[in-house]
Order: C-alpha cells, then structure tokens, then sequence
C-alpha cells in the first residue's frame, strides 16, 4: 500500500488495521472445534492480512515499532500454523471461494472501464481511484494472501489458481492501456512500484 501525507502515520494506522483483521480473525478460528466461523471473504482477509504484514514496506516506520510489528506477524504466522489442519484446509477452501468472487468483480471492472475508454454513452471517465480501488486493490489482496500460503507450504485450490492465472492474462492486456488512460485524469497519482513485492507485477506495467 503507498502512503502518502506522513509516511509514519499512515504506515502506523495500516498496521493496526492490519493486525486487527489478523487478532479478531485468529481468535474466532482458536476458539472454534469443528466449523469455520468465517465467512470466505473474512478467509481471505486473514490471510492477505497476515501476507501484507510480512512483506509491506515498514520503513517508515521506526527501527523499534518495525520490530515489535515483526513479531506480531511472526506470532500471527506461527498462531495459523497451530491451528488444526482441517481448520486451516477449511480457511484455504474458504480464500479459494472469495477469490473466485473477488476475480468475477474485477472483470466486471474492466468491462466498465473498457466501455470508458472506448467513449460509450453513459459511461463517464475512469479515474486513478476506480482503477486503484476496483483492480489494482483486489489484485493485491489475492496476492498477498497467495504469498503468505507459499510462506507456508500451503497450496491454493487448483481452480483459484487457473482463476488467477486467466485474471493476470486479461490484465497484462488491459493495464497498459488503462495507465494511459488515468495518467490524463485530474486525480492521477503516480504508482510507487518499489513500495510493493516485486512479484506484484501489476504496478510495474507502463
């Protein structure tokens, strides 16, 4: 996530807001015996929660915060570790169905902003937030969460993965024309690639 304004601050609210997630999360699968009392859309914020904390760059953030955030993502990492397999089966079965979800909505996404570009009535211009917010965010999300499962030996559902791999073919054709598009629109912001993982290759695109 790029911060902006007060480096420090911002990275500090993402923090919490991202061990939040991971604490209420974490809690409800510990104390849960046989059902998983998430939804498929809280799996996968757990798990892209836990993913962020471990690869976003913290350097705003001073050297003693950077290392208490470091062991509460340890924490949070070894704490789904510990959690029975059926369970933690149960989380990845749950992830593989809200990136399905996540995956339909972007390519509804793009199907609106191709209507944009192309100058269809009734469709207004593409900003930097609606192609932030409705592609380049949710990408990130299953991205984070599919690092984090690597971290752990735990592999994706084979549909998520055909699903992800078909979504990034259909991204690495509309991106480049999309940032041409929102670099004309009044709220563009230029991308800050270096602030995201390097397989994140949806920042990098020109």
């Amino acid at each position: 996530m790029s911060v902006r304004g007060d480096p420090q601050a911002a990275s500090r609210d993402l923090a919490r807001f991202l061990t939040r997630i991971c604490e209420t999360r974490l809690s409800r699968l510990e104390s849960s015996t046989q059902r998983l009392p998430m939804t498929p859309e809280e799996c996968l914020d757990l798990l892209s929660a836990i993913g962020q904390l471990d690869l976003e760059d913290w350097s705003p953030l001073t050297q003693q915060a950077r290392r208490r955030l470091q062991a509460r993502t340890l924490d949070f990492k070894n704490r789904f570790q510990g959690l029975r397999a059926s369970m933690r089966k149960k989380v990845v079965v749950g992830f593989g169905a809200a990136a399905r979800e996540v995956a339909v909505g972007i390519w509804a996404s793009l199907v609106e902003m191709d209507k944009s570009f192309a100058g269809t009535p009734s469709h207004s211009g593409v900003g930097w937030i609606d192609l932030h917010h409705d592609v380049l965010y949710d990408r990130s999300r299953l991205g984070y969460a599919i690092a984090f499962l690597g971290t752990i030996n735990l592999k994706c559902p084979v549909a998520t993965i055909r699903i992800v791999k078909k979504l990034d073919q259909d991204l690495k054709r509309f991106l480049p024309r999309a940032y041409g598009e929102v670099r004309k629109a009044p709220d563009f912001r230029p991308f800050e690639p270096e602030r995201y993982p390097k397989s994140f290759w949806w920042y990098r695109l020109r």
